[in-house]
């Protein structure tokens, strides 16, 4: 028997090292894709069309968002603008990792972009915070989230007609749970702060003026305008 060589050592190690980074976040995964199924077949929707959403959608705030609007009847361009409004997120979140994956071919970086959640964009911005990323291990950890969803998704289809008014079991604040946990421990600067603290006020004044799902977007360009004004008054400071 043939010992692996270095390079299939370290694959194999990447790919073990991007499941472990992963795992913690699994149960969110699978209680959130639980639910969507569930709720997908209340509303309607086939068990087809639900586990194709969450294969090629992949995105679980604008897929539980465009199911209760689909089971409110609300025409189809309307669904679409707004689950484009809750993933104008990822705008964001991809400028922060472009520095990351600058190195990577262009049809990676296009793959790469389109696996990308809030539970992987704050395990990498955390992992891959002052070190190179690793390309095995960085696919590795988008690849586990999605596989686990689309398997979640489909335990919640097969028991979706067993299950009744599984919004009081709070499985949607499972992924801003999780996100706030991994990236608490990112704020360590006064930029920081004040981005942190900027973004949590400004979506609850958003939220309060009735903006709904545009909240995000105006409470995250209200937060980088804090940041970028607070950067350069420090940048101004004498040392």
């Amino acid at each position: 028997m043939t010992e692996p060589n270095d390079s299939q050592k370290s694959w194999l190690g990447d790919v073990t090292a991007g499941t472990l980074v992963t795992a913690p976040v699994l149960m969110v995964y699978t209680a959130m894709g639980i639910a969507f199924g569930v709720l997908s077949i209340q509303a309607g929707l086939s068990p087809l069309n639900t586990v194709a959403m969450s294969l090629f959608v992949y995105a679980g705030t604008a897929q539980l968002a465009g199911i209760q609007l689909l089971a409110l009847g609300v025409p189809p361009v309307s669904i679409v603008i707004t689950t484009l409004v809750i993933n104008s997120r990822f705008l964001v979140m991809s400028s922060a990792l472009a520095p990351l994956v600058a190195r990577f071919p262009g049809w990676q970086r296009f793959l790469y972009g389109l696996e990308i959640t809030d539970a992987s964009f704050a395990l990498q911005i955390s992992r891959y915070s002052g070190r190179p990323m690793r390309k095995v291990e960085a696919f590795t950890i988008n690849l586990v989230g999605h596989f686990v969803w689309v398997a979640a998704t489909i335990a919640g289809v097969v028991i979706g007609g067993t299950v009744t008014n599984v919004e009081r079991y709070g499985l949607d604040f499972g992924m801003p749970a999780m996100f706030i946990a991994i990236m608490v421990p990112l704020i360590r600067t006064r930029v920081h702060v004040v981005v942190a603290v900027t973004g949590g006020l400004a979506l609850l004044f958003f939220r309060l003026l009735g903006f709904s799902y545009w909240a995000i977007l105006a409470a995250t360009a209200t937060a980088v305008v804090a940041g970028i004004a607070m950067e350069q008054w420090t940048r101004r400071q004498p040392s």
